[in-house]
């Protein structure tokens, strides 16, 4: 059994789901993502004239790690093919979800990584251990989590301002005969979305609905329009 202080816990928040647990290695390095594939600042050339910069986006952050899943050692050690299985599971959408699910961590890792919603980008065996019938007792991964940032906190920032307001005309119209959900505490899209509908991929109607520009901004209190 591991140690708590060592023990990191990996759990799907969106939708909910089982979670797996196993040995943090090291303490886990959060910064920027590195694969070149966007954010900073991009170079703009021009002709005959000085290059300027761009400001593009910021790249999500990612955490990496390496990730000991332990069944413990002699002849009454535990296989951990399930938990193997489940991690890799969570590199695709389950049947009848539009992406794969959204992951939570908690254990020996910085503050703001607790706070980060991540979705598992890649993953790595290194090294395994096996019993006398060829299961898994101990595995050891490389793993790689980015930040998850919804689609919807970038689109919804740009609606115009005749989209905004066929938005809140049809919230009106709709109340009438559509359920309303009055935001709690701790509350996101997703959240009211998963709950609700029965699916966290629904968000960003919700938000088209309501007019909701940021929904990382959700006021307690508010009456929402559920489609």
């Amino acid at each position: 059994m591991a140690n708590n202080k060592t023990q990191l816990v990996i759990t799907p928040s969106l939708p909910k789901g089982p979670p797996v647990w196993g040995i943090l290695g090291g303490f886990g390095v959060l910064a920027p993502a590195a694969n070149g594939a966007s954010g900073g600042w991009q170079v703009v050339d021009r002709p005959k004239q000085k290059a300027i910069l761009q400001w593009y986006d910021a790249p999500p952050l990612e955490l990496v790690f390496t990730f000991v899943l332990d069944g413990g050692s002699g002849p009454r050690a535990n296989s951990v093919e399930t938990l193997c299985n489940r991690l890799v599971s969570w590199l695709y959408p389950r049947p009848g979800d539009m992406q794969p699910p959204v992951l939570s961590v908690s254990g020996p890792v910085s503050k703001q990584a607790l706070l980060i919603d991540w979705v598992l980008y890649t993953f790595k065996e290194v090294t395994s251990v096996r019993n006398a019938d060829g299961e898994r007792i101990q595995q050891s991964y490389a793993v790689t989590l980015y930040e998850y940032t919804p689609a919807t906190a970038s689109v919804l920032k740009h609606l115009t301002p005749a989209q905004s307001a066929q938005v809140a005309l049809t919230s009106v119209q709709s109340q009438t005969s559509r359920q309303i959900y009055t935001v709690r505490p701790g509350d996101t899209l997703q959240r009211i979305a998963a709950n609700v509908l029965g699916n966290y991929t629904l968000a960003p109607q919700i938000a088209a609905l309501n007019g909701i520009r940021d929904p990382h901004n959700l006021a307690v209190g508010r009456r929402l329009v559920i489609p």
